[in-house]
């Protein structure tokens, strides 16, 4: 599987850094397509590659509210973002 880190980071952080804020908010783990096939060990680097451009504040794209557990896989957003959600393979294995 193949990632990137097209995103303007560093831009984001030298603004806040700029204008005095403690706090640089990014997007980030984001997936296009293939839904649930992303896994920690692969969206952790993304991660890191943003802490190192200065962010410091993560905001998850996507956690589909689920109120009936009998329906799966709980997508709303089509091919779009990471499916943070008790219906990932991995959800159990993960803490709070």
């Amino acid at each position: 599987m193949q990632y990137g880190y097209n995103a303007d980071d560093r831009e984001s952080a030298s603004v806040a850094h700029i204008y005095g804020q403690n706090l640089a908010a990014a997007e980030s783990m984001t997936a296009a397509a293939a839904p649930f096939a992303w896994y920690p060990a692969i969206l952790k680097p993304t991660a890191d590659q943003e802490f190192l451009n200065g962010i410091n504040r993560i905001v998850i794209h996507e956690s589909a509210h689920q109120p009936l557990i009998d329906k799966k896989p709980g997508l709303t957003l089509g091919p779009f973002g990471q499916w943070f959600n008790r219906n990932e393979t991995w959800a159990n294995q993960a803490g709070a």
